[in-house]
């Protein structure tokens, strides 16, 4: 849906990104971990943390006046989580994956999202657009320099733990820390 000014709003989410640091953010508001340094360095997760997408959607999906027009999320998939990309094409997104083995290190989601993200930007939007990054990698610093350069603003929405460049490079960033319980799937009941 493109708003009344024609203006733009596109999303592109690193899924496992938003999904791993979330759990060290989770396992700190639950008392596992003193600080989210710690929980980063010495991989302390809450297993039972998980992402409820619809609720992240409705974080940063507008922007101002701006809803947006594309959503994209990318991550990798073993093939077992095929549920779970289901939802997230269920609830509006694009879903681009790479495939891994398990237990295997994610590879190329950073470039293919980067690629994405600079292809929408040189091909559909103009200055006075925007688009919003949903990651905490530095990696996508140059991305986000090469997109304002051309006229495009860029708003970061991550948790707290995001690169310092990155924060300093987008035009404005959103941190997802307080949004946490907000961000946090209900539990299931177990059905008797």
């Amino acid at each position: 849906m493109i708003t009344s000014d024609n203006s733009q709003c596109r999303v592109y989410i690193d899924m496992t990104n938003l999904s791993l640091v979330g759990s060290h953010v989770a396992a700190v508001a639950k008392g596992l971990a003193p600080s989210l340094e710690i929980a980063n360095t010495y991989n302390v997760f809450d297993f039972f943390w998980r992402l409820d997408i619809r609720a992240l959607l409705s974080l940063v999906t507008w922007s101002g006046r701006r809803r947006a027009t594309r959503i994209v999320a990318f991550g990798s998939t073993t093939g077992y989580d095929l549920g779970f990309w289901r939802v997230v094409q269920e609830a509006g997104m694009e879903a681009v994956t790479v495939r891994r083995k398990p237990g295997h290190r994610e590879k190329g989601v950073d470039l293919l999202m980067g690629m994405e993200a600079d292809r929408d930007a040189e091909n559909w939007l103009r200055a006075g657009d925007e688009i919003t990054i949903v990651a905490g990698d530095a990696d996508y610093v140059p991305l986000i320099q090469r997109v304002r350069a051309r006229g495009i603003s860029v708003r970061l929405c991550f948790w707290t733990s995001a690169a310092s460049a990155l924060k300093a490079a987008a035009s404005t960033f959103v941190c997802l820390d307080p949004h946490l319980h907000r961000l946090t799937l209900p539990a299931y009941t177990q059905r008797r």
